[in-house]
């Protein structure tokens, strides 16, 4: 559930293209924008030159193959931009084309794409064009004309007429007869064994939130990666298939990150990619099979042995993440548990995690499943014990997050109390975790925490579930970063600094017993360079503390040089009826005036600024300060 709920995240998140400002964040005012270098010139006239379609294909594709490959890869990556109206923007800021339809942005991507692209490449990064378009309001949606939607339907049916009829060049374009193209031109280049593929990395962005529309395109995916031996880095999402993995297991011998998804991965395919039944042949991969995928099968019915022989993948992959082929069993983890031993970043569906770690636990020697996984994420549980089962197969573990959803009454680590196992363990990342539970942890491994992150969004407000950041602070001298969300905190004060190293500090929603908790708090650190706090006013422990954050509690912080090293600064109020960060133009100007390493500080929006405008004409005119509309994306570290 929590991978399906993370992929939902993903897809939503996608619906905004680029950085997104919402409030009012300062920094630096940026240097004066220079005049347009001769490159940039050059890149439009190019970009106007390609647009235009037109001459002999050949003969352009010489042309620009004299242009360096980053030079043409950023041409291409411009095509995706492009709109008939560039170059009058100042004149008419307003206008919408009206005749520029998403066909003919299609085929000036395609032609772009053929003459461009060369066996010389060594990166392939195609976006999703779904999300571009959406906030492309100068692009109209067209359809196609009754000819061509008889002609496709024709086609699909097998008739070898309309199936081999050359389409017109201006005829309607889909965004699966677009990545299609691209594929078919990325394979015609690298064809011949003597122009061997130098690409290193596949990205098809497309593919990574939403599904394959053809098989036309599958068959692309198929065939492009056939041509690359070179390949390190795969990220093809749902274009995978049990065929697409047979096809990287024979050519990808240095394959070292792959990430897919989808329905049509098996533990047959998982099987392939891990070197089992290389030879095999698959009669039914696709409705239509070229002359390449023949020669392949050709050579396995008569033996050869090449591939099997040039089969490195299970020493070169690092990086392997199958969250969303939910079709792949536990049979099909562990193969590949037992064949890549080099993994590092492993992902999967959480339920098969669990089995296997179930299983592993029982084991008497699970040394055939020790691996070098540095991150995973699990459910904790006081009737199932997989902790353990992770402490004996990833003793490199340095990342560790846990989900509880167990009653405060009952700890999910009843089963479990060696962590001395997870003796390379620095990150935690802790989702309703209580108190007493923590600390179990800390008591044993605290020296080596360096990064905590606790997130208790549905356990209840009682004082016995207050996390002690005096305590957590004891236990955990080497901290670096701790992030608090929807936490009740103390602290008892003490002589001394408890958090000298703590650099990285976010709380959002944390409530607190008394007001001076925070304060007193922010005193025991020295080396603060990001604070972001999102203040609740409505405190249900104390009715009393309403404020722990104002203009008197950051003047006294400023004057005790705890900001000294300060360089990002965010603070707002979660709900707007409750109205203002009591934070004024006073702890504004005096951060500006003491914190010499300042970046940036946000939200003015939610502070209690009498007179924003004013308040910005200062910053410009006497510190040379002004609104940034990047910073909100940049913010969080």
């Amino acid at each position: 559930m929590l991978n399906l709920f993370n992929g939902w995240l993903q897809e939503v998140g996608q619906a905004q293209h680029g950085p997104v400002s919402s409030g009012l964040f300062v920094g630096p005012a940026p240097p004066p924008k220079s005049p347009p270098e001769l490159s940039d010139c050059c890149y439009r006239q190019l970009v106007k030159l390609l647009s235009q379609r037109e001459g002999d294909e050949k003969e352009l594709r010489s042309l620009f193959t004299s242009i360096p490959v980053s030079c043409r890869i950023k041409l291409v990556d411009h095509m995706y931009d492009y709109g008939p109206d560039q170059g009058l923007e100042s004149c008419h800021p307003y206008s919408v084309p009206i005749r520029f339809t998403r066909s003919e942005l299609f085929h000036v991507i395609d032609w772009s794409w053929r003459i461009l692209y060369g066996d010389d490449w060594n990166t392939i990064i195609i976006p999703d064009l779904h999300s571009i378009l959406i906030n492309r309001k100068d692009i109209t949606i067209d359809s196609p004309s009754r000819e061509e939607d008889v002609a496709r339907v024709l086609s699909r049916l097998g008739l070898h007429h309309f199936k081999n009829m050359e389409r017109d060049s201006d005829c309607h374009m889909t965004h699966s007869d677009l990545y299609t193209s691209i594929f078919k031109t990325v394979s015609s280049n690298s064809s011949a064994p003597s122009r061997a593929s130098l690409v290193s990395k596949l990205v098809l962005k497309q593919y990574l939130n939403r599904n394959i529309q053809s098989l036309r395109e599958m068959q692309g995916v198929f065939d492009m990666i056939a041509q690359m031996p070179r390949l390190v880095h795969i990220e093809i999402g749902y274009a995978a298939n049990d065929a697409i993995l047979w096809q990287i297991a024979r050519t990808c011998s240095s394959l070292r990150v792959l990430m897919i998804s989808g329905s049509d991965v098996t533990d047959k395919g998982i099987n392939w990619l891990c070197g089992q039944n290389l030879n095999d042949k698959e009669d039914d991969i696709y409705s239509r099979r070229d002359e390449n995928l023949d020669h392949f099968y050709a050579e396995s019915k008569e033996g050869n042995s090449s591939f099997m022989n040039d089969y490195h993948l299970s020493e070169s992959l690092i990086h392997l993440n199958i969250a969303g082929a939910l079709h792949i069993s536990e049979k099909g983890v562990r193969q590949c548990w037992m064949t890549f031993r080099k993994l590092q970043l492993f992902n999967i569906q959480e339920s098969h995690l669990w089995m296997v770690l179930c299983d592993v636990g029982e084991l008497e020697d699970p040394s055939i499943f020790t691996l070098p996984i540095r991150s995973i994420e699990l459910t904790t549980s006081s009737r199932h014990n997989y902790i353990d089962g992770a402490a004996r197969v990833f003793p490199q573990l340095r990342e560790l997050t846990i989900w509880n959803f167990d009653s405060k009454f009952f700890s999910p680590f009843q089963k479990f109390d060696t962590w001395e196992k997870f003796s390379c363990l620095e990150i935690l990342k802790l989702n309703n975790l209580c108190f007493p539970d923590l600390m179990i942890i800390l008591r044993q491994i605290g020296n080596q925490i360096k990064y905590i992150d606790i997130d208790n969004f549905s356990i209840d407000e009682t004082p016995q579930t207050c996390v002690s950041l005096h305590d957590l602070g004891k236990e955990c001298p080497n901290l670096q970063h701790l992030f608090i969300t929807m936490v009740h905190c103390d602290f008892q004060p003490q002589h001394g600094k408890l958090f000298q190293n703590l650099r990285t500090l976010s709380m959002k929603g944390a409530k607190f017993t008394t007001s001076s908790v925070l304060l007193n708090f922010l005193m025991s650190t020295t080396q603060l360079e990001t604070f972001t706090f999102y203040q609740n006013l409505v405190n249900s422990l104390n009715s009393e503390v309403t404020q722990p954050l104002d203009d008197k509690v950051m003047t006294k912080l400023i004057n005790n040089n705890i900001f000294t090293n300060l360089k990002k600064f965010d603070a707002k109020v979660i709900e707007a009826e409750q109205g203002n960060l009591p934070l004024g133009e006073e702890t504004l100007f005096n951060m500006l005036q003491q914190c010499k390493e300042l970046e940036r500080v946000g939200n003015l929006a939610k502070w209690s600024i009498f007179d924003v405008d004013r308040t910005m004409a200062t910053l410009r005119l006497v510190f040379n300060w002004c609104r940034r509309k990047d910073m909100k994306a940049r913010m969080e570290p």
